[in-house]
């Protein structure tokens, strides 16, 4: 039985694409993932930044009558 350097060739090819299409793949989910506690934590300082902002101005009403 002869073995086949095209065979052996094209099979490595292949665990060497699927793997980095993996780390590829796990990378962009890890920098969404990233991403999405960026914008969750820029919509709560948002949020509590508009809060402040009103109480302030409600304070201020206040003060002033």
């Amino acid at each position: 039985m002869k073995f086949d350097l095209s065979l052996a060739g094209f099979a490595l090819f292949l665990i060497v694409a699927a793997s980095g299409w993996f780390f590829r793949w796990s990378d962009k989910q890890k920098f969404s993932r990233e991403q999405a506690i960026t914008q969750a934590e820029a919509a709560a300082e948002k949020k509590v930044n508009e809060a402040r902002d009103f109480n302030h101005l409600l304070n201020n009403q206040k003060q002033i009558s």
